[in-house]
């Protein structure tokens, strides 16, 4: 099967079609949940807590990540490969987590997708509020999204975060629509947890 590799850099904190990071964490785990069958659940351990589903053939590939430009990097997922790229210095500069950034790699085969989910942390924050065209989730909660051919990039504002959470993925065909109606369904599913303390799930 071919794959193909797309590369994916920042370090600026805004998200372009290619985004990166800097240092590296060990995956938030997954929780024991009554998700809907054929799906798993996911608990973002950033105040206040959220969790959602997952398709169960998704896999989480990373998580935990203190990025550059004040990006936290809450969970990486997906059926396809996503690796990190950066140089950190905590020596010579213990609070910034990154002094060099490269490419990060994103692969992916035929039918296969990677969500990343990021937010911001500073450095002056602000509430951010939805912008009026911002449409609204069942939960009541209010998204942004823009979509092209092999993307779909959601915007969601989490009551009590000060920035959005944002949802970026990249899929390759066959299967985009299957991919962007399965990443709906992961925005969806959003809703505050009541506990920021996960347990692992195989």
């Amino acid at each position: 099967m071919k794959r193909v590799a797309l590369l994916r850099v920042a370090c600026s904190g805004v998200l372009f079609l290619t985004v990166g990071g800097c240092a590296t964490a060990s995956p938030t785990p997954t929780v024991p949940s009554s998700a809907p069958v054929g799906t798993r659940q996911y608990a973002i351990d950033y105040p206040p807590a959220v969790s959602f589903d997952y398709p169960a053939n998704w896999r989480i590939i990373q998580g935990g990540i203190e990025a550059g430009s004040y990006r936290y990097i809450p969970v990486v997922l997906g059926t396809g490969e996503w690796k990190l790229n950066g140089t950190v210095d905590h020596a010579a500069s213990p609070s910034s987590g990154c002094l060099s950034c490269g490419p990060d790699i994103l692969t992916l085969a035929p039918g296969e997708i990677v969500v990343e989910m990021y937010t911001l942390q500073g450095p002056e924050p602000f509430q951010h509020t939805p912008p009026s065209a911002a449409i609204l989730l069942p939960n009541g909660w209010r998204a942004t999204v823009e979509d092209t051919t092999s993307s779909t990039t959601w915007q969601v504002y989490v009551p009590g975060w000060l920035y959005p959470l944002t949802v970026d993925a990249r899929f390759a065909d066959p299967g985009s629509d299957d991919a962007r109606a399965a990443v709906r369904r992961v925005i969806e599913s959003l809703r505050l947890v009541t506990t920021s303390s996960a347990s692992a799930t195989p």
